[in-house]
C-alpha cells in the first residue's frame, strides 16, 4: 500500500515531467515565432524600400514633366507676345477678353507654339467657346475643348471636312467607267475594299 507521502512524490514527479514536456515545445515555438517575426520585419522593410523607390520615381517623372511643360509654355508665351507685338488688334483682343491665365499651359500641352495665337484668337472671338471654357471644371475638359478649337482652326474654321478633300480624284482604272468619277471618296473607298 502506498502512503500519502508516496502519492505526493508521484504527483510531484509527474508534474515535473509534464512541465518539462511543455517547456520544450514552448522553446521551439518561441524560436519559430522569432524567426517568423524576423522574416516579416525583413519583408516589411523591403516593401517600404520598394514603395519609397516607386514614390521617388513618380516624383522624378512629375518633375521632368513639369520642367518640360514649363519650357514649352515659355515658347508658347513668347509666340503669343510676338504676335501681340506684331498685331495690335490681337493685343487688344487678348487684353479685353477674360481668358484664364493658365490657358497658356493647356495650349502648350495641346498644340504647337505657332498655333497658339490662332487658338487664342478663335476662343476670344467665339462666345460659344468662351462659355464652354468657363463651364469646364477639369483639366481633361479644358484640354478636350482646346483640341476641338485647334482642329477647327486647322481646318480653316469649318468643323466639317472640306468637299474638295472628299471628292474622288480620277485615276486610270479600266474597271471604272467615266460616270463613276463623280462619287465621293468614302463610297469609292468602300467599293474598292468590298465594304
Amino acid at each position: 500500500m502506498s502512503t500519502a507521502r508516496d502519492e505526493l512524490y508521484d504527483l510531484a514527479e509527474s508534474e515535473k515531467d509534464s512541465s518539462n514536456e511543455t517547456a520544450k515545445p514552448s522553446i521551439k515555438e518561441d524560436v519559430s515565432s522569432a524567426i517568423e517575426d524576423y522574416f516579416t520585419q525583413q519583408q516589411e522593410t523591403a516593401k517600404q524600400a520598394e514603395q519609397s523607390q516607386r514614390q521617388q520615381k513618380i516624383e522624378e517623372q512629375r518633375a521632368r514633366e513639369q520642367q518640360e511643360l514649363a519650357e514649352v509654355s515659355a515658347v508658347v508665351k513668347k509666340s503669343l507676345q510676338e504676335e501681340m507685338a506684331k498685331d495690335k488688334q490681337f493685343a487688344e483682343l487678348v487684353q479685353n477678353s477674360d481668358l484664364p491665365g493658365g490657358l497658356i499651359d493647356y495650349i502648350a500641352e495641346v498644340g504647337d507654339p505657332e498655333e497658339a495665337p490662332l487658338i487664342v484668337r478663335e476662343i476670344a472671338n467665339n462666345e460659344e467657346y468662351k462659355q464652354k471654357l468657363k463651364r469646364s471644371k477639369t483639366e481633361v475638359g479644358i484640354k478636350r475643348l482646346l483640341s476641338q478649337v485647334r482642329k477647327t482652326v486647322l481646318l480653316g474654321g469649318s468643323p466639317q471636312i472640306p468637299e474638295i478633300i472628299k471628292k474622288n480624284i480620277p485615276n486610270y482604272n479600266y474597271n471604272n467607267s467615266p460616270s463613276d468619277y463623280d462619287k465621293d471618296y468614302m463610297s469609292d473607298l468602300a467599293m474598292r475594299h468590298g465594304i
